[in-house]
């Protein structure tokens, strides 16, 4: 038997959907013009998060560039995210350092909203919200004040979550959860 394998869609001017106001960027979305940028916030987005970074061995070297720039150009707000890997405390630590190095040399702003995308299963069985933590106060260290942390739904539900809401606190938390 053959799996369905028919792609679904969803349109940008589809108003029966929740809000489109946000967007993911990396390197997979490769160049975004000003126009393209300006066509989506005709749509109704308002901003954006690009990926910089991942682990310490990764930097979107060659689109971070433009997709900040352009999509600032087009009057959209811009927040920058890091894919974190790191399993113990020196390794938050490093990565946040990795980071922040990319975003100083970006020149953003000290308010850019700095996002952990913590969601890796990789880093399963280890203190994810002590190294979350860890992550923030060296983003913060650095002066980088708005540091908020990206999962899924799943990991922050039931008594024993793998990113403690009540440590990290609800307002510094991004839920991916799609309808």
């Amino acid at each position: 038997k053959l799996l369905n394998t028919q792609a679904t869609y969803y349109w940008a001017t589809d108003n029966s959907l929740p809000n489109k106001d946000f967007i993911d960027v990396s390197s997979w979305n490769e160049y975004i013009s000003v126009a393209q940028y300006q066509q989506m916030k005709r749509y109704g987005l308002r901003g954006v998060v690009v990926k910089l970074s991942e682990g310490t061995y990764y930097q979107n070297k060659t689109y971070m560039f433009s997709q900040i720039n352009n999509a600032k150009a087009a009057g959209l707000t811009v927040s920058v995210y890091h894919y974190s890997k790191f399993k113990n405390s020196k390794e938050a630590v490093s990565e946040a350092n990795f980071f922040a190095n990319i975003a100083d040399s970006l020149e953003l702003s000290k308010n850019t909203v700095m996002v952990n995308d913590i969601e890796d299963y990789t880093v399963l069985g280890t203190a994810i919200t002590n190294n979350s933590q860890t992550f923030a106060k060296q983003l913060n260290s650095r002066e980088y004040k708005n540091v908020i942390h990206y999962t899924s739904a799943s990991w922050v539900w039931g008594a024993s979550p793998l990113l403690d809401p009540k440590k990290i606190g609800n307002n510094n938390l991004w839920i991916a959860q799609y309808p």
